[in-house]
């Protein structure tokens, strides 16, 4: 998402997952990911246990220790939206909160024979206001 967030196929990306245009494209500072321990991968519920907490910026994608999230906003969106997955065997669930009011919940698998790892990846749940 982080490289994804800086083009305009950023822009149809929302509007197929919110269901809505939005007046401007967020530029994150950074995004954080967080591992999460506890849910149900398969309904795509994600608990709120992380195990490992991540930043990605400018600077690439390194591990952190988290104390605090800054929610700042711009616009629709945070400044530092949070990435939360679960992942249970080959079944994996990835939370998206980019914004106060823009989140979704998807659900898919894990393949780590394929180019792109996240595959059969589908919406189950979106709030968007």
């Amino acid at each position: 998402m982080w490289a994804l967030h800086k083009t305009q196929s950023f822009a149809h990306y929302l509007s197929a997952t919110f269901g809505r245009s939005f007046t401007e494209i967020p530029k994150f500072e950074r995004i954080y990911i967080a591992e999460c321990e506890t849910g149900d991968a398969v309904k795509g519920v994600i608990g709120s246990e992380v195990a490992r907490w991540w930043a990605v910026d400018e600077s690439g994608l390194s591990e952190i220790d988290v104390e605090a999230i800054d929610f700042r906003t711009q616009g629709d969106f945070f400044c530092t939206p949070v990435l939360k997955f679960l992942r249970q065997g080959s079944a994996v669930a990835v939370g998206e909160r980019l914004g106060p009011a823009v989140a979704c919940r998807k659900v898919g698998k894990f393949n780590q024979e394929s180019d792109q790892p996240l595959v059969d990846m589908k919406t189950v749940w979106v709030y968007s206001s």
